[in-house]
């Protein structure tokens, strides 16, 4: 659900627990400052130890809106970060269903996918029903001297999220599962560590991204990585707008390929088609996840916020 930013306290109401992230990008502050917060009975914020200048500066906007609790966490350490999740959504107090409103936008992907799975658990279905929103870029990589145009460079370590490690069958070969986005060292490189039998690489479906010209860009990526890597088997389409639409994307290549393929994914997509990945592998212990920590972050020019954001309701995911 499409919402321009000044219609966002109307269309979004009866949150009892809102939950962001405090990162480098301007889009970590866009929700909390226009929501309507005095509402809303609980609200935290997490934020990386030891993290960049304005991810520090972000944090502090957030705190001064009021209210927040500051859930602090190491970089690139999962299952500590998996241990202040739980702790702290357990020491919420309820005597009936809560009602969270999570902002993804500035999540880590491994962060996100950790927090979805704890909220998927049967303990905390029982206690929390979760709502997603989420601020789109309006453009990437948008410094004014073409060549400081990129995300980021090097990866640190890919390792599997903890909660979605996979149980593959020796006999099996292994089929990545690559969902691209504008990041081509990173999958470059997740792709050569993996060296699978088979290779899926998915672009984003025209109709659900708000960066058309990067259909091109998309179509360039899939050329250069089907002339380069021989295990090379197909592309696929998935949505950067709905949850629903890239979960079921990925169950049908789960269950076209599973009897074959041991299948790894690798979301570098945004964050919306991120949770449909998480969707569509937490109830499968067979599928595992990656994720490619990166070593430098492109915190000057990364993104620009758009003047609306996606909303999903737990009843329309």
């Amino acid at each position: 659900m499409k919402i321009a930013l000044r219609d966002l306290q109307k269309e979004v109401k009866d949150i009892d627990f809102f939950i962001c992230s405090a990162g480098f990008e301007e889009r970590s502050t866009v929700v909390a400052k226009h929501l309507n917060l005095s509402d809303i009975r609980h609200k935290a914020v997490f934020h990386i130890n030891n993290s960049y200048q304005l991810s520090e500066e972000n944090l502090k906007a957030i705190q001064a809106l009021g209210g927040f609790k500051t859930i602090n966490y190491s970089k690139n350490e999962p299952i500590l970060t998996y241990d202040a999740i739980y702790d702290f959504l357990e020491s919420i107090e309820h005597n009936k269903i809560v009602n969270v409103l999570l902002d993804v936008t500035t999540f880590t992907r491994e962060v996100l996918l950790i927090m979805l799975k704890i909220f998927e658990s049967e303990k905390m279905k029982s206690k929390y029903s979760v709502s997603f929103i989420y601020t789109p870029a309006s453009e990437y990589e948008h410094s004014e001297d073409f060549s400081e145009r990129w995300l980021t460079k090097g990866v640190r370590e890919i390792r599997s999220i903890f909660g979605y490690s996979g149980l593959h069958t020796p006999s099996k070969k292994l089929m990545l599962i690559v969902l691209a986005g504008l990041e081509d060292e990173r999958t470059e490189i997740i792709i050569e560590s993996f060296e699978p039998n088979a290779l899926l690489i998915g672009r984003p479906s025209l109709s659900s991204s708000n960066h058309p010209k990067l259909d091109e860009k998309a179509g360039y990526t899939i050329k250069r990585f089907k002339a380069k890597f021989p295990s090379f088997l197909n592309e696929f389409q998935f949505s950067c707008n709905s949850i629903r639409d890239t979960q079921c994307a990925i169950e049908v290549l789960c269950n076209n390929y599973g009897k074959e393929y041991n299948i790894c994914i690798a979301p570098l997509n945004n964050k919306v088609s991120t949770l449909g990945v998480a969707k569509a592998c937490i109830n499968n212990e067979n599928i595992q996840v990656c994720y490619a920590s990166a070593n430098q972050y492109n915190i000057n020019g990364y993104s620009k916020p758009s003047d609306y954001i996606i909303y999903f309701p737990t009843e329309i995911q």
